[in-house]
């Protein structure tokens, strides 16, 4: 459970500086790899923030460490790469350890 709870947040840190057009409103579920990746730095680093707040709730975990979040973020962002059809939540549960 421990990389449970700073998966999430690494994973959109350090992906994508591109600019493209964001709409007003997101459905985090449906949010592809490949439209992360996309996004500009501040979207991804929203992004990330909300998904590491989703699944620290569902562990019920408080803390971060920020050591761990930076090697997640290489680990997601080396699998979004390769899965850019993915959406983001299916892409971080295939990582989650079972």
């Amino acid at each position: 459970m421990k990389q449970l709870r700073i998966f999430v947040i690494a994973g959109a840190l350090t992906l994508g500086t591109s600019t493209a057009a964001l709409a007003a409103q997101i459905d985090m579920a449906k949010i592809t790899c490949a439209q992360l990746m996309a996004m500009p730095a501040g979207a991804t680093l929203s992004v990330g923030s909300w998904m590491s707040g989703y699944y620290n709730s569902k562990a019920n975990n408080t803390v971060i460490d920020f050591d761990l979040m930076v090697a997640n973020a290489d680990v997601v962002s080396n699998f979004c790469a390769k899965n850019p059809n993915l959406t983001l939540m299916k892409a971080i549960k295939d990582l989650l350890p079972k």
